[in-house]
């Protein structure tokens, strides 16, 4: 279970937060997929994590499964992904770190869009998810 981030360990990371530019590593699409809920946790070694669990909607061989995306946020490169990932979904951050946490919960209750996903599976079994932009359904 991942533990409680503070708002003083958040207001500490206020600098590089404020000067850190988006990144994103755009990836084939192979998945579509919902965001389901986006909070920011520590990992079992204390990282401090945004995680977004989303859900894949189209049929193959993750179809219905719940995954997670998670972007080390206590760094300036995961921070980079994360503000990636954030501009490619249309999440606003606000100005403030500390409130990031409201923040990405209230965007990922409203949100209901779909995204356009890779997800890569490494030897030890772990899969990484990269968000390539919204899909739009043609009709």
């Amino acid at each position: 279970m991942a533990d409680i981030v503070t708002a003083a360990e958040l207001e500490a990371l206020q600098g590089m937060y404020g000067n850190t530019k988006a990144k994103t590593r755009p990836k084939d699409d192979n998945y579509i997929a919902g965001i389901t809920a986006m909070d920011v946790v520590k990992s079992s070694s204390g990282k401090i994590q945004a995680r977004i669990k989303v859900v894949i909607l189209n049929e193959g061989d993750y179809f219905e499964n719940t995954e997670y995306m998670y972007f080390n946020i206590g760094d300036e490169e995961g921070l980079a992904y994360f503000k990636g990932f954030c501009a490619v979904v249309g999440c606003e951050l606000p100005e403030n770190f500390v409130d990031i946490q409201p923040a990405t919960a209230e965007f990922a209750a409203k949100f209901d869009g779909k995204l356009k996903i890779t997800i890569k599976t490494n030897k030890e079994n772990f899969r990484n998810i990269f968000v390539n932009g919204l899909h739009t359904d043609v009709s």
